[in-house]
């Protein structure tokens, strides 16, 4: 009797009651299989965006270092043309005041009145 209902339930359906386990338990695990898969995907898109955002970030601070070393050199150039500009005399109205004559490049000589 009791094996009688059970082929009589596997006739109807077309799938024994093991065979439709076995399906279910296989399509459970590809379910599972496919969202590890997907959760793969998203670390190692995670991972890519996090080092080139670390990439960009080093990109910028080295840049950043290249533009504060050449200011610098800027600087001490400036520093030096300062340095030598101390040493010309420069004539001003006061010095003029103080000589007889000026001269203006060596074009004319202008004379005090």
């Amino acid at each position: 009797f009791f094996f009688s209902s059970r082929r009589r339930h596997t006739r109807c359906s077309g799938v024994s009651w093991a065979r439709r386990c076995v399906q279910e338990t296989a399509i459970k695990q590809q379910e599972k299989d496919l969202e590890m898969k997907k959760r793969q995907l998203m670390e190692k898109r995670k991972e890519a965006a996090r080092r080139e955002y670390e990439d960009k970030i080093r990109s910028e601070i080295l840049l950043y270092k290249e533009k504060e070393a050449e200011i610098q050199r800027l600087e001490e150039k400036e520093m030096q043309l300062i340095a030598k500009l101390r040493n010309c005399l420069l004539y001003t109205s006061d010095a003029a005041d103080d000589l007889l004559c000026v001269d203006l490049g060596g074009r004319r000589i202008i004379k005090k009145k």
